[in-house]
């Protein structure tokens, strides 16, 4: 719908990013980021949309993805950046991007957000927020999740880092507590 311009282009990019119904959950409470989807000119909007078609196109995550959208946020809202911090908004960038990336090309990427790096953390030693090396944690686990697991889902092979994404979500509302005497 973005792509051919037939709808209202603020209202599409607050279905994605903001609302009851998003479809990238990574956002949170990040209000400056969603101060600029809301409040951004038109141009300022449209190049984050060219942004997201870069996104959509790309076959590698790009790192000039944060800093392009950061950049417009702090340019759209200097003082509220600079209040809520320049590495926790690249942080929540990388989450946001992250799970959009995965989304998008599902087939072949896993989708890295903060419930998704938390569980591999549990398993592999990777940097933080480099994609790179979180996508080879998250092969490493899906070959073993392969073998000891196979494929749990109706979901079609094709998906299955959706299926350990899924998963990941369920590890990361699970509380486990460990009760003994005294």
């Amino acid at each position: 719908k973005l792509e051919n311009g037939s709808e209202d282009a603020r209202e599409l990019i607050k279905s994605i990013f903001i609302g009851k119904n998003k479809l990238i959950f990574a956002c949170g409470n990040v209000v400056v980021f969603r101060g600029f989807i809301s409040g951004a000119s038109e141009e300022k909007l449209w190049e984050f949309v060219d942004i997201i078609f870069d996104v959509k196109n790309s076959d590698k995550f790009k790192n000039e993805w944060i800093d392009g959208t950061y950049k417009l946020i702090y340019e759209f809202n200097k003082n509220g950046v600079e209040g809520y911090g320049k590495s926790k908004l690249k942080n929540h960038l990388y989450n946001i991007f992250g799970e959009l990336y995965g989304k998008l090309h599902i087939e072949r990427e896993p989708i890295m957000n903060t419930c998704s790096r938390k569980v591999l953390k549990e398993f592999y030693e990777f940097e933080e927020y480099n994609y790179n090396e979180f996508k080879e944690a998250f092969e490493m686990l899906k070959q073993k999740y392969k073998e000891t697991v196979g494929k749990l889902s109706d979901f079609p092979e094709r998906f299955i880092n959706l299926e350990i994404d899924i998963m990941f979500n369920f590890f990361d509302k699970v509380k486990v507590w460990f009760l003994a005497p005294g």
